[in-house]
């Protein structure tokens, strides 16, 4: 009877595991609602293929390219407009590190051509910053120390003529 309770206790255990893999795989899949849980996802994901790629047969490549499309591609595309160039440049970085995962057991023509993508692709990213926004962010900064200059002014000021009347 105890082995009986015990062999029960064990598969309703299995099955708690069970689920719970389950579920944990289910909510992997799901796309990312917000632009931090995208970069954290894909970050994540790529991390993991960086600890098992070695190991990786070929459908489990086939899964992980299904899901690096998913990031690099249809995700991107979702939150493109909220990433900064940081970011941007990031996510290029994630690109280039999961085609070096991918093609590390290929000659080096192969590998060279997929970073070279990834480069061209960065390259156009931090140009279209440099056409589109840089001039914006280099006026804000401006305007931002001009702020903090006319405030730290009128603070010295205020300071002297404290200074002056206590004398």
């Amino acid at each position: 009877m105890n082995n009986f309770k015990l062999k029960k206790s064990y598969r309703k255990s299995l099955v708690y595991v069970g689920v719970f893999t389950i579920f944990l795989f289910t909510a992997s899949c799901f796309a990312p609602a917000t632009k931090d849980a995208y970069l954290k996802q894909f970050n994540n994901f790529i991390e993991n293929v960086g600890e098992d790629h070695h190991n990786y047969k070929k459908s489990d490549w086939e899964y992980a390219d299904k899901r690096f499309d998913k990031f690099s591609k249809s995700w991107y595309k979702k939150f493109k407009e909220e990433l900064t160039l940081k970011e941007q440049l990031k996510v290029g970085a994630l690109s280039l590190k999961y085609h070096t995962y991918k093609n590390h057991d290929k000659l080096g023509g192969e590998l060279k051509k997929e970073i070279e993508r990834e480069f061209k692709n960065l390259k156009e990213k931090l140009n279209e910053y440099v056409d589109n926004e840089m001039d914006e962010d280099i006026e804000q900064l401006i305007e931002g120390a001009e702020v903090i200059g006319d405030s730290l002014a009128v603070a010295v000021e205020e300071l002297i003529e404290g200074i002056v009347s206590n004398f």
